[in-house]
């Protein structure tokens, strides 16, 4: 059995089957902002005002003065219902990196980085807004999912720098160029933002959120931090103690060490090759594993396990061809 004979492939091209597979957080996350959106539309009034954006987008004097926590979860899944290239964009974005890094860091790991994100890049803008000058309008709504995809776009550009792609579908640029430049653009116009109390002429951009956003993929690359791990349930387990039997001497420290050096020096440095049906079983192992937990969870030896697996089909396809 090939790789992509596996179930965990052909899920991934069947629509039907669009929350399973491979990246399936970032593709819910996609289609809960794109039913969001659908939403917006038709629930706004005869004044072009929707109640959906009025009760959960990001409002400075309502998060710190009301204290209306929910809208840092829930303004980053609502986009401008009269724009809609902004969710456009920041959709494509986050098909194009977010599946990348879902792959990476695990399903669970992925959620849970895109919503901190989310929430922290929220959080900062309306601090932002609430200490600008003419700012703490009750009148001015912060919504999108631009500030979290930032976050993404900057973990991705910190794993693959140098990785090519095309700005605005034409143009080649390294990742690294790309973000530079975005981000030298936010920096200067945040400035003048909070210079001027206002967005510079013909923008209404929340600069404050896209560089928080970045922040946070940032520090949560070079921190390596693992927020999951503070969901899981912790397990106590009883503490062991180690005794040596009354009839036998106790071993010196140095016999020890010998004795298991002599051990492991009489183990083969290389296992052998796994038959077919073993290595199919323990690929199936490790391709779970990779959808539970990413390709950085793998240890050398599952590393090891799609080496070969993936050597094994090389050479098949070349016998055939």
């Amino acid at each position: 059995m090939g790789i992509y004979d596996r179930e965990y492939y052909r899920e991934d091209s069947r629509f039907s089957n669009w929350f399973s597979g491979m990246a399936p957080a970032c593709r819910t996350i996609i289609v809960i902002n794109i039913a969001i959106y659908i939403l917006e539309i038709f629930s706004q009034g005869p004044f072009g005002k929707s109640w959906l954006v009025e009760a959960f987008s990001a409002n400075s004097p309502a998060i710190l003065e009301k204290f209306q926590i929910w809208r840092l979860i829930t303004a980053p899944f609502l986009h401008s219902p009269v724009d809609i290239y902004h969710i456009v964009f920041n959709m494509m974005f986050l098909y194009f990196f977010g599946r990348e890094m879902e792959s990476l860091q695990g399903t669970k790991e992925f959620t849970f980085f895109y919503l901190a994100a989310a929430v922290f890049s929220t959080f900062v803008w309306a601090v932002f807004d609430y200490l600008m000058p003419g700012g703490r309008d009750p009148g001015t709504r912060m919504m999108g999912a631009s500030g979290a995809i930032m976050a993404v776009s900057v973990l991705f550009t910190l794993f693959y720098p140098n990785r090519e792609v095309l700005v605005f579908f034409i143009l080649p640029m390294r990742m690294w160029v790309m973000l530079v430049i975005y981000l030298a653009f936010d920096g200067l116009s945040l400035l003048q933002q909070f210079q001027d109390g206002k967005a510079p002429e013909g923008t209404r951009i929340a600069f404050a959120s896209h560089l928080s956003g970045a922040l946070f993929g940032f520090a949560y690359r070079k921190l390596n931090w693992r927020l999951s791990q503070y969901f899981e349930p912790r397990v106590h387990r009883p503490r062991l103690r180690v005794i040596d039997p009354p009839d036998r001497e106790p071993v010196s420290r140095k016999t020890a060490t010998i004795r298991t050096d002599t051990s492991r020096s009489a183990r083969p440095a290389v296992a052998p090759p796994l038959p077919e049906d073993q290595l199919d079983t323990r690929l199936d192992e490790v391709l779970a594993k990779i959808l539970r937990e990413g390709k950085l969870a793998l240890t050398e030896e599952e590393k090891t396990i799609l080496d070969e697996a993936s050597r094994r089909a090389r050479s098949r396809r070349s016998e055939r061809s």
